[in-house]
């Protein structure tokens, strides 16, 4: 039996969250939208994690972290993501 997913495009994906992990518990978080990272040419950005009040590992928002990265989410065919990753090689 065969089973396959209606397509989604990015946009239906909503948010990217990024978990700053200690082990396998959660203690910091990030919460973007995804729209700000469906650009093919992407930048490298910071951004300041928030405490997880529900694990309470974190109390004080100074003492969360903050962490540089790019992420760019682009909708395409196999060929199109192989050169970008060629031009990502090249500079």
């Amino acid at each position: 039996m065969d089973v396959s997913e209606p397509y989604m495009d990015l946009e239906q994906f909503g948010d990217v969250i990024i978990l700053l992990m200690d082990d396998k518990h959660p203690v910091c978080y990030y919460k973007d939208s995804i729209k700000n990272y469906m650009r093919p040419d992407a930048s490298y950005k910071w951004i300041s994690f928030k405490p997880d009040l529900c694990v309470n590992r974190c109390k004080d928002i100074n003492e969360a972290g903050m962490l540089s990265f790019k992420l760019s989410m682009v909708e395409g065919k196999d060929s199109d993501i192989i050169e970008m990753e060629k031009q990502e090689l090249s500079r």
